[in-house]
């Protein structure tokens, strides 16, 4: 009720606002009372892997879509508004910090109480509330290519084998039919389908799948390409060694790897797929399934 009635979204282009923050506070409030049933496992599997289903197609549509007739607002009401809007603001709150993202939420509520407020009315408080935490995070410029542009990326990930400690990502925007059409397509995205997204890392070195905002590795929109230096990878490339990339997938977004690493990870599953925590799996299971298509 609180993303509906106290502060209700200005237009039904915001429809996210109030469905997404709802599914997205369901599991919350159940893992805040009962943290033994592991709502955010659920998460992943229900809304993050449903949303990409509906999501990877060019028939999908932006978080933040206009509607100019009322016969389009009955078409909002898919995956979209609540899978992803739930998935994307999970994200939302790990690259800010439980903390930052908690008074964040609070300064817009009560800023907005009792009245009308869109996307950006969130942005700016989420944004002012990282400020004060001293944080240098404009949410606006990250959360515009996730809710303005339809679809989600994928990540490829390397690694360099000559003995440095060099991570190499790429980023693509994903289908599901890499052939389909799009002629005609309703909407268009104003970022050429290039997401910033928080990247984070681990791996078989030292197995830290604990990792919050101060863990991440930012690829902005205008990068389509770039090289970390990683000091927790595996020092060779020949053993059984591997990396992850989207830990806990907090991240809306599929990740690729070379042959080798997807090799390792086999391995390990194999060998002792509890070293690997249960979202991570999922993730990689569900990963390779899509990527083959």
């Amino acid at each position: 009720m609180w993303f509906g009635d106290l502060v209700t979204p200005k237009w039904w282009d915001d429809l996210w606002l109030n469905e997404g923050f709802a599914t997205f506070v369901q599991y919350l409030g159940l893992d805040t009372i009962h943290p033994e049933w592991k709502m955010f496992q659920k998460l992943t599997l229900m809304e993050i892997h449903k949303a990409f289903n509906f999501d990877g197609l060019v028939s999908s549509h932006p978080l933040y879509a206009p509607v100019g007739h009322p016969d389009e607002v009955i078409e909002l009401f898919d995956d979209i508004p609540y899978a992803k809007g739930a998935s994307v603001i999970r994200m939302m709150r790990h690259f800010l910090g439980y903390t930052t993202f908690q008074k964040g939420m609070n300064l817009y509520l009560l800023s907005k109480v009792y009245s009308a407020a869109s996307h950006t009315d969130l942005w700016a408080s989420l944004t002012e509330q990282a400020r004060l935490d001293n944080k240098n995070i404009n949410v606006k410029e990250i959360m515009d290519t996730w809710t303005l542009q339809m679809n989600y990326p994928v990540v490829s990930v390397s690694r360099d084998c000559t003995g440095s400690k060099n991570l190499m990502v790429h980023q693509e925007r994903f289908l599901i039919n890499r052939d389909a059409s799009e002629i005609g397509g309703k909407y268009v995205s104003p970022f050429n389908y290039s997401w910033s997204i928080p990247l984070t890392f681990a791996s078989s070195l030292t197995l830290k799948f604990d990792q919050t905002e101060e863990n991440i590795y930012w690829l902005w929109k205008y990068e389509t390409s770039k090289t970390f230096e990683y000091n927790d990878l595996p020092p060779s490339c020949n053993d059984n060694s591997w990396f992850i990339c989207n830990v806990q997938q907090n991240g809306y977004y599929r990740v690729n790897y070379e042959l080798s690493n997807w090799q390792a990870l086999i391995w390990q599953l194999k060998t002792d797929h509890t070293l690997i925590p249960v979202i991570n799996r999922a993730q990689l299971i569900n990963d390779a399934w899509n990527l083959v298509k």
